[in-house]
């Protein structure tokens, strides 16, 4: 299924065009993007940009960066990747920290959308414990 009319196959090179890998916020919408698109070649390229935008939020939280959305990035790629080791540990972190610092209403329908993409039953597994316990957190 190609959506080259749809709104993420008009939305893709809004964002691919950034050339800036110190910014990790455009290049974040990529894995969600190119798979919706689904043209030849976009399931690597979201790869990609899953790895650049996780090494862009490293850079940016080592160092300080005042930007509120790294952290709740890093933790969106966590499931996009999906790195369950970094879900479950980025969800204590939530709980420990408390819900409001981690911008959780704006991120629980992209967390929900990137489970859907995990083929491993096991994986997917921690990653909805991972993600429900989040939602507890949030009162969703």
């Amino acid at each position: 299924m190609h959506l080259r009319g749809s709104r993420a196959g008009r939305r893709v090179p809004c964002f691919d065009s950034v050339h800036d890998l110190n910014d990790f916020y455009p290049s974040s919408h990529l894995p969600r993007l190119y798979p919706a698109r689904n043209n030849k070649g976009d399931e690597s390229l979201a790869q990609t940009a899953l790895h650049v935008t996780k090494a862009a939020c490293q850079r940016a939280l080592a160092c300080a960066a005042e930007d509120g959305w790294v952290r709740p990035t890093l933790f969106g790629l966590a499931f996009d990747i999906p790195d369950t080791d970094q879900a479950e540990e980025l969800a204590e972190i939530i709980a420990a920290e408390g819900a409001d610092r981690w911008e959780l209403t704006t991120m629980l329908n992209s967390l929900e959308e990137s489970r859907l993409h995990v083929k491993d039953d096991a994986v997917r597994e921690r990653i909805m414990t991972a993600l429900n316990s989040v939602k507890l957190l949030s009162g969703d």
